[in-house]
């Protein structure tokens, strides 16, 4: 349960992330 959640909530920053990094370079 604990390793599911883990992977989730970092898919979820590095998808942040990347949306981030979009906006910053357009």
């Amino acid at each position: 349960m604990f390793h599911s959640t883990e992977e989730q909530i970092l898919k979820e920053i590095r998808q942040g992330f990347n949306v981030v990094w979009r906006a910053e370079t357009i």
